[in-house]
Order: C-alpha cells, then sequence, then structure tokens
C-alpha cells in the first residue's frame, strides 16, 4: 500500500469506525471458493460496478443492483448489534439490515 492509502486506511480507522484493516480479512486464495458458494442464492449490491463484477463470476447467478429498484441508503440505519463501538453509517452489517428489510418489504 502507499503511504497515503495507510494513512487514509489509520485515519478510517481511528476517527470513523474503530475497526482494524484486517479485521474480517478474508486471504485471497479462498475469494474463489467463498464466492462460488453464494452462487445459488440472490444477490443484491449497492452498485453497478460492484452487480458487473459478480455476474462476470456468477454468470448464472440473479444479482440485482438495489438501486435500480428504487433503494436509497436511509439517513439513520438500523442497529446492528454487532457488538462494535462504531458509528452506524460506517457499519457494514447496519447497511446489509437495510437492504434486507428493503428487499423483504417488496419494495
Amino acid at each position: 500500500l502507499s503511504d497515503v492509502d495507510k494513512r487514509t486506511i489509520r485515519y478510517t480507522t481511528m476517527n470513523l469506525n474503530n475497526l482494524n484493516y484486517l479485521d474480517g480479512d478474508v486471504p485471497y486464495n479462498c475469494l474463489h471458493d467463498l464466492i462460488q458458494s453464494v452462487q445459488l442464492y440472490d444477490i443484491y449490491t449497492y452498485s453497478e460496478v460492484a452487480m458487473k463484477f459478480l455476474q462476470d463470476m456468477l454468470p448464472t447467478t440473479m444479482i440485482t443492483n438495489i438501486q435500480t429498484q428504487g433503494f436509497e441508503m436511509p439517513s439513520t440505519l438500523p442497529d446492528p448489534k454487532c457488538f462494535r463501538q462504531h458509528n452506524h453509517r460506517y457499519c457494514a452489517k447496519a447497511k446489509a439490515i437495510a437492504v434486507k428489510n428493503f428487499v423483504e418489504s417488496g419494495h
């Protein structure tokens, strides 16, 4: 990583989410198996880029960019109950719960 990237990570860790950069790290050699393990599920992304990236690897999986379904990230996210001291705004689990609630509501 460049020095700028390292400073950005250090700032984010210390000031935004209080999470270690390697917390939840997945070794590169495990990514293929991880991605293949979700191929039988419907997948929802929050961007066109993520959707295309996953669709290239999982051509038979239904992948939907939920922004095209009218989803907007709420200004207040649900409490993720992840037992971490960080702002919900920067919590991937809180965002995932918001997406789940949107999908289950039948949008």
